[in-house]
């Protein structure tokens, strides 16, 4: 296991594209709570054994720009929704099923333009323990069985992203750092 910080440096980004190109999994700061992230299908049954998560519950895929969704997963419905959402501390639930954030912290924004695909990811915990909002207490948690953790100090807002369902009407199905009413105000 190595820490390294600033997480945003060439270094950590150069060392997060190793293991991502790699197919194995690494810890991130987000600007709301520690990330356990990989390629997506390269590394996620890590990520789900690593967690403990139940395979039913997918992984979110972070981006650096609504752009890089687009292409991605070729939407065009609920654009400009996101667009008005995004970046920001809210995982979007797109009208396929998957769900999308775009982030503000400037590991993420940098990793994924080098990489110029998208990051899939959760939190950094044992699935039914808190979040972590340090490199740290995620390394408590989830120890060597992860090779890397990027140190970016406590996160910003210290707690989960809202979770927002776009498919059919909207609805939150998860509060957190994005307020309700700035929600509302995007749709």
């Amino acid at each position: 296991m190595r820490v390294v910080a600033p997480s945003a440096s060439p270094e950590a980004v150069g060392e997060a594209k190793h293991l991502f190109f790699a197919g194995r999994p690494f810890v991130f700061p987000t600007e709301t709570v520690y990330g356990l992230g990989c390629r997506p299908g390269a590394a996620e049954e890590g990520v789900y054994g690593i967690k403990g998560r139940p395979r039913t519950k997918p992984l979110t895929l972070h981006c650096s720009s609504l752009d890089l969704v687009v292409e991605y997963l070729g939407l065009e419905e609920g654009r400009d929704i996101l667009r008005r959402l995004l970046p920001g501390p809210v995982n979007v639930i797109t009208g396929k099923g998957v769900g999308v954030r775009v982030f503000e912290h400037p590991f993420i924004r940098a990793f994924c333009r080098e990489v110029r695909e998208p990051l899939a990811a959760t939190s950094a915990n044992t699935s039914s323990l808190p979040s972590h909002v340090t490199a740290e207490s995620a390394y408590a948690d989830l120890g060597d069985a992860v090779p890397l953790y990027l140190d970016g100090g406590r996160t910003e807002f210290g707690i989960e992203s809202t979770v927002l369902d776009l498919r059919g009407r909207p609805r939150i199905l998860r509060p957190g750092a994005m307020p309700p009413e700035a929600i509302e105000d995007a749709l």
